[in-house]
């Protein structure tokens, strides 16, 4: 049987992002979870849906925020 919600580590390595990418999209509401008590999960659709869009493959991007500026 395959796994059919997967936490956000999870979403995270499959998608080669980082995991405060994936929670900074979960609170901007990009990503739809499923709630189970404490937890928040991922449908295999939804990561199949954030692959098809090619989130995991982009080139790396300048950094911004705070570690970006200069104080």
């Amino acid at each position: 049987m395959e796994k059919r919600l997967y936490s956000i580590a999870e979403a995270a390595r499959a998608l080669s992002l980082s995991h405060w990418t994936i929670r900074a999209w979960i609170c901007q509401k990009k990503i739809n979870t499923v709630t189970m008590g404490s937890r928040r999960l991922l449908a295999a659709q939804e990561i199949e849906r954030l692959a098809r869009t090619g989130v995991g493959k982009r080139a790396p991007q300048a950094k911004s925020g705070i570690r970006g500026r200069n104080y």
